[in-house]
């Protein structure tokens, strides 16, 4: 015999779940886009063949930090193409 709703025992997990997560610990960067810019980070993220804009964001700033480190160690970024070697600073 099946027992009336009223009668049955809903597991605890149903009337108290488990408190939603919350991001506390990782900070959210929100950054406006023109939708050119936008257009050109989703290209960007086809052509890093990355799975979201977010890593494309990552990525740039590892590559940004790395430079700075770099260039306060005293190195300077060099372009080479066969034979063509040229120096670059970046003007950020």
């Amino acid at each position: 015999m099946i027992a009336p709703i009223a009668k049955r025992k809903v597991p605890e997990t149903a009337w108290n779940p488990p408190p939603k997560t919350t991001q506390v610990d990782r900070p959210r960067l929100q950054i406006d886009f023109t939708p050119a810019a936008y257009e050109h980070l989703n290209r960007m993220k086809e052509k890093a063949n990355v799975k979201s804009t977010t890593d494309v964001a990552r990525n740039a700033l590892r590559l940004y930090d790395w430079y700075l480190e770099k260039q306060a160690e005293g190195y300077q970024l060099l372009l080479a193409k066969g034979d063509d070697v040229r120096q670059v600073e970046l003007l950020l």
